[in-house]
């Protein structure tokens, strides 16, 4: 009955996939814990890591300065977007994100939280100032 913080991080790897979280059952049709909460039990609790595809965002200076950056995440896992870039362009401010390069696909703010099962590429948008 003690609340127990679960392991944040594992020793454990698996190649070609991203650790998000714990289950109950092998199979992960049991209950599912996020890494790092605290929970409790009255009872030996065995947990089984949880696997997603690894997936990447890649983010595109899209007309300002800077390398690409790429955010490593488990497909369809809710992730928050770069919330801030490390791109800079003279004369413009950083708007969001977009799907295309010319600003004609989706917009996401910076910090929105979205999930893909797919690898995806977003482009800075930029507004002169």
């Amino acid at each position: 009955g003690v609340a127990t913080t679960l392991k944040a991080a594992n020793t454990f790897s698996r190649s070609g996939y991203v650790f998000c979280g714990w289950n109950s059952k092998a199979d992960g049709s049991g209950n599912t814990y996020e890494a790092g909460k605290s929970v409790s039990w009255t009872s030996n609790v065995t947990l089984y890591a949880i696997w997603k595809p690894a997936r990447t965002i890649t983010y595109k200076a899209n007309g300002g300065t800077g390398s690409d950056v790429v955010q490593t995440r488990g497909a369809g896992v809710a992730t928050a977007l770069k919330p801030a870039n490390t791109f800079s362009r003279s004369g413009y401010t950083f708007q969001g994100w977009n799907s295309k390069a010319d600003g004609s696909g989706n917009t996401y703010a910076a910090g929105a939280t979205v999930s893909w099962n797919d690898n995806v590429t977003l482009y800075a948008i930029w507004k002169k100032n």
